[in-house]
């Protein structure tokens, strides 16, 4: 028989890890940690990926990935007041709803709690509607930005060497684009 290891979650820092390994083997889910940290050579090649991983044996995962939520429901209870995310505006909380991809799954569960504690809605349909909003303005804004250059390229020929004269003080007339003639 043989063990096959795979990822159950990546952690951004050892402490969590440590954590939730800790956890897990309370649980009776064998559980080891491997750094991930990229090598000088990879960087050239992928993005630079730091952080833990926590692997278990994938007969396990099911179980695992259950352990796993309440875990993180009871890291949220437990946290500490000071994290960054506390700080945060209603507006960058909702930010961090809208692209869950580009956070932590911990920040993006304890951003949809402290905004539900302070009575706003945070149910799916609110927030697809939230990002309908933004790709609207988005195509909105790339249009504005598109008719800006149209009108900036049409106004430059509108302004091509004529008949143009403009009327100085007096009687003197003065000619755009036109060619001193050399005596």
């Amino acid at each position: 028989m043989t063990k096959t290891f795979i990822t159950l979650k990546k952690l951004p820092d050892i402490d969590q890890a440590r954590k939730l390994k800790r956890y897990l083997n309370e649980n009776e889910i064998k559980c080891f940690l491997t750094d991930n940290i990229s090598t000088v050579d990879n960087n050239f090649l992928e993005p630079l990926s730091v952080g833990v991983e926590a692997k278990i044996k994938a007969s396990d995962y099911s179980r695992a990935s259950l352990l796993v939520e309440s875990w993180i429901e009871k890291m949220l209870d437990e946290y500490d007041r000071n994290y960054k995310l506390f700080s945060f505006s209603d507006k960058r909380l909702y930010a961090i709803l809208l692209k869950p991809e580009n956070w932590e799954e911990f920040d993006v569960r304890l951003a949809k709690r402290l905004l539900m504690q302070k009575g706003k809605p945070v149910d799916d349909s609110f927030i697809n509607s939230i990002r309908k909003e933004n790709r609207v303005k988005q195509r909105n804004r790339k249009i504005r930005v598109s008719a800006g250059y149209i009108f900036a390229a049409l106004s430059s020929f509108a302004k091509l060497p004529g008949n143009a004269k403009k009327e100085l003080s007096g009687s003197m007339e003065l000619y755009s684009h036109s060619r001193l003639k050399e005596s």
